[in-house]
Formats: C-alpha cells, sequence, structure tokens
C-alpha cells in the first residue's frame, strides 16, 4: 500500500461514524465481508454501470436476504 494505511494488520485505526456493532447472529466471517460486498456492489453500479443520484434510473437488489437469513 502506498501510502501505509491499508487494513492487513493485528489493529488499525477507524473513525466512530464507519463502525458499526457486529450483530450476535452473523459470524465475524460474513461480517467482515459484508462491507465488501457492498463495494463490489457500489464499483459495479456506480463505477461500471455510470448510476447517479437523480437520474431516474432504478436497481432491484436480489439475494440480499439469503445472505442474512442463514443460520450460523
Amino acid at each position: 500500500m502506498k501510502n501505509g494505511r491499508g487494513t492487513l494488520a493485528q489493529y488499525t485505526v477507524a473513525l466512530p461514524g464507519g463502525l458499526a456493532h457486529k450483530p450476535a447472529n452473523i459470524s465475524h466471517a460474513d461480517a467482515a465481508a459484508f462491507p465488501l460486498a457492498g463495494l463490489t456492489a457500489y464499483y459495479a453500479l456506480v463505477t461500471v454501470g455510470g448510476l447517479k443520484k437523480g437520474d431516474g434510473k432504478r436497481v432491484f437488489i436480489v439475494r440480499l436476504s439469503l445472505l442474512l437469513s442463514q443460520p450460523s
């Protein structure tokens, strides 16, 4: 990482506004993967797909409930 602010470390620093409590029914692995799925979707919609706020387009998100409803 060029700026030395990567997260491949035992400890890291984060602003309080960027943190959330992990629900008890979600494993640590699922909780760690959840932001990556969101960032991947954002990248696909905004960067690749050109989606912009207020352009009148709609997005239908499928299978999110499958991830959240699986027993741990």
